[in-house]
């Protein structure tokens, strides 16, 4: 991993991962109007709207980023972080569409919920994480500690 960030527009950048994350919270989530139910879930208290408003920003500096960050294609970074990242989007996916396919009124306990109350933290962690290594940003990793 390199202290300097290599900033290149290309196809094979992270936002190939970051960009499907972003669509699947869209399509699944938002067809059925969850996102809108979700978010009114936020805390009301003004704290906790603030450190909402700041992870939102720092998610959308992440994706901004990733335009700009070049997976190390050919390297032993790309070969350990591929497989992490690939796993992440997987399982998110799972999740997502068994969050969006359980009735409103009902609690999710399908797939990953039967053993985790919020497993979408843990794939976006593994999504993060599989993306950095990928390509061996310290600076993406540093939006994940976030």
């Amino acid at each position: 991993m390199s202290l300097t960030p290599a900033f290149e527009i290309g196809l094979w950048n992270a936002w190939i991962f970051m960009l499907y994350h972003q669509l699947l919270c869209i399509v699944l989530l938002g067809s059925k109007g969850l996102l809108i139910k979700s978010s009114a879930a936020t805390p009301h208290k003004n704290t906790g709207k603030k450190i909402v408003t700041f992870l939102a920003l720092i998610y959308y500096l992440a994706l901004i980023y990733s335009v700009f960050l070049p997976l190390k294609l050919g390297t032993m970074w790309f070969y350990i972080g591929l497989p992490i990242g690939l796993l992440g989007l997987i399982t998110y996916t799972v999740v997502t569409v068994n969050f969006a396919t359980t009735p409103p009124d009902e609690p999710v306990t399908k797939g990953l919920y039967r053993y985790s109350r919020n497993p979408q933290y843990l794939t976006d962690f593994l999504m993060f994480i599989g993306v950095s290594i990928a390509s061996a940003s310290w600076i993406f990793l540093f939006f994940l500690c976030i």
